[in-house]
């Protein structure tokens, strides 16, 4: 419980999302003890000094997902297949991962922030521009995010266009 009280203090820092939403996800981590904080040890920090091998995270947060009610192990698991390339296999367990919540508004965000890019590997241009559209609209939406939105949606004219698509987009 020291850790959970620690990594809690932790978020009070400034730091980036990316680093908020790892300390996030080892406070809930922390709240108790048990499987599910075993999986996650594993998934973060590894049983060992080398970091597990792809499959191995996968697998464990697939384990974490059938014993947590949200949406965390379905969240780690498309995190992992999309770094490796298989957006078709994450798609799946990000909207998973969002119909059954996640234990931050942080880690929510970011869920459907990579369901957009998902949706942009897939070429699925018009579900993508949708998708950011929702995300620019959530309240916690910043600034710096708005202007990444935009980015990502030229991308997604620009593909759509290059591959003689059509697009929603203006």
């Amino acid at each position: 419980m020291r850790a959970h009280a620690a990594y809690g203090a932790l978020l009070e820092v400034p730091m980036t999302d990316d680093a908020a939403r790892a300390i996030e996800v080892k406070r809930d981590a922390t709240a108790n003890e048990g499987e599910a904080t075993d999986i996650v040890f594993d998934i973060l920090v590894g049983s060992s000094a080398a970091q597990a091998p792809p499959q191995v995270v996968v697998e464990r947060a697939l384990r974490l997902g059938a014993i947590r009610a949200d949406g965390l192990g379905p969240y780690l698991a498309s995190r992992q297949l999309l770094a490796g390339g298989r957006a078709d296999l994450a798609l799946p367990y990000l909207n998973d991962a969002l119909r059954r919540a996640l234990p931050s508004a942080r880690l929510a965000k970011e869920a459907e922030r990579i369901r957009c890019v998902a949706l942009e590997d897939l070429a699925r241009w018009d579900d993508a521009a949708q998708c950011f559209d929702a995300l620019r609209h959530r309240p916690d939406t910043t600034h710096g995010d708005s202007v990444v939105i935009d980015d990502w949606r030229a991308r997604i004219a620009w593909e759509s266009r290059r591959h003689g698509g059509t697009t929603s987009l203006r």
